[in-house]
């Protein structure tokens, strides 16, 4: 049990099933298996792309892309890891908008000033559309 001092308030982070004080031990899920699997493929085709590339060095080739097995892994690692995060057991907890931000219309919200930029070409368009 994870207790920290936030505030006035205690707050405490237990497992989702723990019951009386408890923690229930965490089991990784077939989501987490599948996430590993597909980072470690990442890394493997990481690994063999360096590899390709030292023995292409070595015999005096220039890299222009890498081989078709290393890019089948690339996709198949990164299906893994998206399917893997997905299934995996992670409580998603909903985003409220405080109560001021909630108020607001979402252009005030998104009106920043910084971005805007005035001097552009679209007034020499503007003038190029008109003498025609």
């Amino acid at each position: 049990m994870l207790r920290s001092l936030v505030g006035s308030e205690m707050c405490i982070r237990d497992s989702i099933n723990a019951e009386y004080g408890e923690i229930a031990p965490s089991m990784p899920s077939i989501g987490t298996a599948l996430l590993v699997a597909g980072l470690a493929a990442l890394t493997h085709a990481a690994m063999a792309t360096m590899k390709y590339r030292t023995e292409l060095k070595a015999l005096d080739l220039d890299f222009t892309s890498a081989p078709w097995s290393v890019v089948a892994e690339c996709c198949l690692g990164m299906v893994l890891c998206v399917v893997g995060c997905a299934m995996s057991n992670a409580k998603l907890l909903p985003v409220h908008a405080k109560r001021e931000c909630a108020e607001r219309p979402l252009d005030v919200l998104l009106g920043s000033t910084s971005f805007m930029s005035f001097n552009h070409r679209g007034r020499a368009t503007a003038a190029w559309t008109s003498d025609q």
